[in-house]
C-alpha cells in the first residue's frame, strides 16, 4: 500500500510538538512509535509521569495510510488542550472533544 503524502509531514510536526511538551515547564513524557498498541503504550508510561502523550505501532500504520495519526494521551482535560494547542502551534489541525475518553486526532489543514 502506498505512503499516504502527507504522513511524514503529520509525522515530523508531532515529532517537534513532542520535544517541546518533553522541555515545557510542566514536562509531559511524549513519545512517538511507543510500543505496539495503547494497551502495551500506557502500560510502559513510566508511573511517576502523569501527563503523557503518545502514538503507538497500529497509529502509525494508520497515519501512514490515512495522513491522520491518533494520539494517546493522559492526566486532565486541561493537560489535554495544552497537547492539542501544542499540535496546533506546530501546523496541525485537531480533532478533539476535550474529554479524556477521546484520543486527540492530529492531520494536516485541508489547502
Amino acid at each position: 500500500m502506498p505512503r499516504h503524502k502527507n504522513a511524514t509531514k503529520v509525522a515530523r510536526a508531532i515529532d517537534k510538538t513532542f520535544r517541546a511538551l518533553r522541555t515545557a515547564d510542566e514536562p509531559f513524557f511524549a513519545e512517538s512509535d511507543f510500543w505496539c498498541c495503547q494497551s502495551c503504550g500506557c502500560a510502559g508510561v513510566p508511573s511517576d509521569r502523569p501527563r503523557y502523550a503518545f502514538y503507538h505501532e497500529q497509529d502509525k500504520e494508520n497515519l501512514n495510510r490515512t495522513g491522520r495519526c491518533n494520539i494517546a494521551w493522559g492526566d486532565t482535560p486541561e493537560h489535554g488542550e495544552r497537547i492539542a494547542q501544542a499540535m496546533r502551534d506546530n501546523g496541525l489541525s485537531v480533532e478533539w472533544d476535550g474529554t479524556e475518553s477521546k484520543r486527540i486526532t492530529v492531520f494536516l489543514p485541508e489547502d
